[in-house]
């Protein structure tokens, strides 16, 4: 998985999971020299399997769905932008969400994530 902070990409590994999650937390802050007093959030930028929809899964609890999305894309050999990345965002910023136009999207958006049509580390 791409993590992208300020303008610089950072290659992780991920394992799904609650470990994995945790593992990847480690991760960022480590790799953004967080301190454990700063809160940030993270927004999965990654392709729906199928469809190839770029998706925006929002939060660290979208963080399995995210692997098993870059999972089924990396299989699926979906275009030469397969696979899934994070954008961290220190102090939680936000933008607005983009309205779901496919089931899926609709699926996702029903669990809180959010579809994402931007070009921004899809």
């Amino acid at each position: 998985m791409r993590v992208s902070f300020n303008g610089k990409t950072y290659k992780v590994q991920v394992q799904p999971g609650p470990e994995g999650a945790a593992a990847f937390e480690r991760q960022i802050r480590s790799l953004l020299q967080l301190p454990e007093t700063i809160e940030f959030d993270v927004i999965f930028h990654c392709r729906a399997p199928g469809t190839g929809d770029k998706l925006q899964l929002q939060g660290i609890n979208a963080f399995d769905a995210a692997v098993h999305c870059a999972s089924l894309s990396n299989k699926q050999g979906a275009g030469a932008k397969a696979g899934a990345s994070a954008t961290a965002a220190a102090e939680g910023a936000q933008r607005g969400p983009k309205k779901p136009t496919s089931a899926f999207g609709r699926l996702l958006a029903a669990f809180g994530c959010r579809l994402g049509g931007d070009d921004e580390a899809a």
